[in-house]
């Protein structure tokens, strides 16, 4: 609940802190992998939308996904349950990795490290969680395209 006020707040001031908005389409595969032995392959795609504000803070979110990945949000910023962020953001790719707590009973703790390359396109997508009855890992990989919201298509 914190997460998306916290997107909120970041989306009504995106213009007003002169932030880059970029919307990408995203066709990638995925690998998820528990503790069990269990291991489920899947493939879709999804929306990816970039914030990068100018003092250094990168948000992405990817929502309207199909596939193993139907939501994801990784941000530079720390809150009451970040153990560590690492932004290794630069002109050429946008790279966030984010250690925290989870905020349900369920996940006890998770890592997700992001990578998109902005002159490929490439997408990479590393997490791992934690639950009460085990560890599991989610390693995604593909391609984006941006998408050009400057034009109406009706």
């Amino acid at each position: 609940m914190q997460n998306r006020l916290l997107f909120v707040l970041m989306l009504m001031t995106a213009s007003a802190a002169n932030a880059l908005e970029l919307k990408l389409q995203c066709n990638y595969s995925t690998k998820i992998t528990y503790t069990t032995g269990e291991v489920r392959n899947a493939s879709g795609s999804g929306v990816v939308e970039v914030y990068d504000f100018e003092n250094g803070t990168v948000f992405i979110v990817l929502g309207q996904a199909t596939g193993a990945l139907n939501s994801l949000a990784v941000k530079s910023l720390k809150d009451e349950n970040t153990i560590s962020v690492t932004n290794r953001s630069d002109s050429k790719k946008w790279d966030i990795s984010h250690d925290a707590k989870g905020t349900t009973g369920v996940v006890l703790r998770f890592y997700k490290n992001i990578i998109i390359d902005r002159n490929t396109g490439s997408l990479f997508l590393r997490e791992t969680f934690t639950q009460q009855d085990g560890e599991g890992s989610r390693v995604s990989s593909g391609s984006c395209e941006k998408i050009d919201t400057t034009t109406k298509k009706f």
